[in-house]
């Protein structure tokens, strides 16, 4: 995505992107026809965050591709720096499926990563695509309260008060209570 294209989309009402991320410079080389597209990811990742918009990054961690630890690190160090500690990262789980048949990526691994991501800093790391794993959940980063409980996409717990603050010791998180909707058996995104 061009610059022009990200301001014409944030112009025209985007508040919020998911920015995927596929691993260090490295993989990128090896993976992407030796393009640099690490770079313009986190230029348009940098460039959304300058623009107002809410932004996530999610990495698939893919076995024997992108799933070392030099490799997660990395990831996790050009994150803080790039978009600062307060952006969520998430560390999805990976399935074969069509024509790469790696293995699926081991849970091991990307409690590996979540932890790389918390020791350096960053407030809302998460695993994805393990359905039940208590890091799916968004935890307070001060006093480390489950202040969002998920089980997949569903909510069944929204612990914050009317500012979204945590209520207990009113860490203020950067999101928006105008998405959460409550449903007859749980909460829902909308």
């Amino acid at each position: 995505m061009t610059i022009e294209a990200l301001r014409y989309l944030a112009d025209h009402g985007l508040d919020g992107i998911k920015i995927d991320v596929k691993g260090n410079s490295e993989t990128y080389k090896r993976y992407c026809n030796g393009v640099r597209g690490d770079e313009v990811v986190w230029r348009n990742a940098k460039k959304a965050k300058e623009l107002g918009l809410h932004v996530e990054i999610v990495n698939l961690v893919v076995t024997n591709v992108n799933d070392d630890e030099t490799c997660l690190r990395q990831l996790v160090q050009r994150h803080v720096k790039e978009v600062g500690v307060e952006t969520p990262i998430h560390f999805t789980r990976y399935y074969p499926a069509y024509k790469f048949k790696n293995s699926q990526t081991k849970v091991a691994t990307l409690e590996l990563a979540y932890r790389i991501a918390k020791e350096e800093g960053v407030f809302f790391p998460y695993i994805g695509n393990v359905n039940g794993h208590p890091y799916e959940n968004t935890y307070c980063p001060q006093c480390q309260k489950v202040l969002i409980r998920r089980y997949g996409w569903r909510l069944s717990e929204y612990n914050l008060d009317e500012n979204q603050r945590c209520p207990t010791c009113h860490f203020q998180l950067p999101i928006t209570g105008k998405h959460v909707q409550k449903g007859p058996k749980h909460l829902l995104w909308t």
